[in-house]
């Protein structure tokens, strides 16, 4: 028996080997399906190898990249909310290793086609690795801490969920992989559909901001955009799906042009160093998403590859790339707000109301709970 996703045929007998060979069983259901999604998304990349669909130039590594970006996100919440109320002793030290994690992915995640085999290959190893010293054994540990205190992880999920206190995505082909693994039904039901709760975690985890007000305001609305479209995925309805998707096309033309605008005239402005190789990224950004536009009458998984080219961007440029002047920013910041302010003022930059009022909420969302 095998299970096929986005034409790739993974026999269950090989996940349900490497699941049982490494003993990653928690018993936390929402966690065992992220875990069992992550060996599914292994073996894709083991599958892809052997077959040479890299060296035939027809095999697309930001779709993984993309689903390792959704594990780190929804994995790592709900993991770190369970540690937290446990009050679990090496929380510190389990949360830096998902930190590592989430800093793998920022620097490996590709928009586009990959060039490179050794990326692939690193990557395998890398999440191997992660089956076997951190599931397997640091995972298992925090477990074994609270159940050892008579403490009820699924109790305390269950209520994390049925309160909306945290924000889950849950695919059809995750519960179907999770019943065909460990023969039985993921009966918890997620039906949250809270967009700035959604962008809030990937704005946390991914460590988005780069200090710029205008910039983060900018950014903030692409993962809106982002998580708006993926959403539209469950939409029933063709026409309605048709015309989010137009809309997106749109909003996201609009963000690329006034976005580039103002970061690009900040660099020139602060001489940044690499600003003619961070500026051609943007150019190769462009283009991509004018060739997806070209495509969307006539390909069916458009909306999908957007998303796709949406976060891998936010992940690999945004939260990496953009990182990078963020010292040189921190020390021409009064220049920098000045220049900015008197761009506004002449309406060189624009300043959406929608934009700002997204940024205002999370902004005030995120300080709260920095107090709390």
């Amino acid at each position: 028996m095998s299970i096929a996703i986005e034409n790739r045929k993974i026999r269950i007998g090989d996940i349900k080997d490497l699941w049982r060979k490494n003993h990653l069983q928690l018993d936390i259901p929402i966690i065992d399906m992220h875990h069992i999604w992550l060996i599914y998304l292994i073996l894709v990349l083991e599958n892809d190898l052997k077959l040479g669909n890299f060296k035939t130039g027809n095999y697309n590594f930001h779709q993984i990249s993309s689903e390792l970006i959704t594990f780190t996100i929804n994995n790592f919440a709900i993991e770190e909310e369970i540690i937290k109320k446990f009050k679990y002793p090496q929380m510190n030290d389990h949360f830096n290793q998902h930190t590592l994690f989430v800093n793998y992915i920022k620097e490996n995640t590709v928009v586009g086609k990959i060039k490179k085999l050794e990326v692939i290959e690193d990557t395998i190893f890398f999440l191997k690795n992660w089956l076997n010293e951190h599931i397997k054994i640091e995972d298992r540990s925090f477990v074994d801490y609270t159940n050892k205190n008579g403490q009820d992880i699924n109790k305390f999920v269950k209520r994390l969920i049925d309160n909306d206190y945290i924000s889950l995505k849950v695919t059809e082909k995750q519960k179907k992989l999770y019943y065909y693994i460990l023969q039985k039904k993921f009966d918890i039901k997620i039906e949250s559909k809270d967009i700035v709760s959604e962008v809030i975690k990937f704005w946390k985890t991914y460590k988005l901001g780069i200090g710029i007000p205008i910039l983060n305001m900018q950014n903030l609305w692409l993962v809106k955009l982002m998580i708006e479209l993926e959403y539209s995925f469950e939409q029933k309805n063709p026409l309605i799906r048709k015309d989010i998707l137009r809309r997106i096309f749109r909003e996201v033309e609009v963000y690329y042009r006034e976005h580039f605008d103002v970061e690009e005239s900040i660099l020139r402005g602060m001489n940044f160093p690499g600003k003619i190789e961070h500026f051609k990224k943007h150019d190769d950004i462009k283009e991509l998403i004018h060739s997806h536009k070209k495509q969307m009458e006539t390909n069916k998984e458009m909306p999908r590859e957007l998303a796709v080219t949406l976060k891998n961007w936010l992940v690999s440029h945004v939260s990496f790339e953009d990182k990078k002047f963020k010292k040189l920013y921190s020390k021409n910041k009064e220049s920098v707000t000045k220049f900015v302010k008197q761009k506004i003022i002449d309406k060189k930059f624009i300043i959406h109301p929608e934009q700002l009022n997204l940024y205002s909420v999370i902004k005030v969302m995120l300080e709260a709970e920095a107090e709390g």
